[in-house]
């Protein structure tokens, strides 16, 4: 599938850029140069660039009215003709810079706004203890930090380790049925006996 459509836009490239060969044809010295570039499907501007015509000209009159031979005509379209390609070579290369431009562009914007509202990142220093390793940024970490540190780590364990402790008073111990009748057997005998 991809090899297919990749080959499907080379084709549409090469047929782009390919040579039509229509027939020429007759152009004559009654019509207006917007005629002529309907026509031949050459740009107005281009028309009076190659037939040096200035701005000015009116563009209503007939091509005999503006005093332009025939072989001015054809020389005009064939010189057109021969630079197609760097006429529309030149169009596409502008307007992908303008592109690409812009997009640098955008992305450069992109790019600084995200340090618009950036804080620097606090240095962290790591501090050995007993207890175990404490990392804080350099500007918090002191003597009295560490101790609050080390502090609040031993009261946290420690409230664990009681809460293990009460966990282990409430839970019920499997027993024996037989071994606490037995129990319960002996002691009231040993009441008996005086011990």
């Amino acid at each position: 599938m991809r090899n297919s459509i990749i080959l499907l836009i080379l084709l549409w490239t090469v047929f782009g850029f390919a040579e039509t060969n229509s027939e020429k044809t007759e152009l004559s010295l009654d019509a207006t140069l917007h005629q002529v570039s309907k026509q031949t499907d050459i740009p107005l501007k281009k028309i009076r660039q190659y037939l040096d015509l200035d701005d000015s000209a009116d563009l209503t009159k007939t091509l005999a009215e503006l005093q332009i031979s025939e072989m001015q005509l054809n020389f005009a379209v064939e010189e057109y003709n021969s630079n197609k390609h760097a006429f529309y070579g030149g169009i596409a290369l502008v307007g992908m810079s303008i592109v690409f431009l812009s997009l640098i562009i955008v992305g450069f914007f992109i790019y600084s706004l995200q340090h618009l509202n950036h804080k620097k990142k606090p240095i962290l220093k790591t501090v050995q203890t007993s207890v175990g390793k404490i990392s804080a940024s350099t500007e918090h970490i002191s003597s009295n930090a560490i101790v609050a540190a080390i502090a609040a780590i031993y009261l946290h364990e420690a409230e664990v380790e009681e809460k293990n402790r009460l966990n282990l008073t409430w839970t019920r111990s499997q027993l024996s049925m037989w071994s606490s009748a037995n129990m319960m057997e002996n002691r009231f005998f040993d009441n008996k006996r005086g011990r």
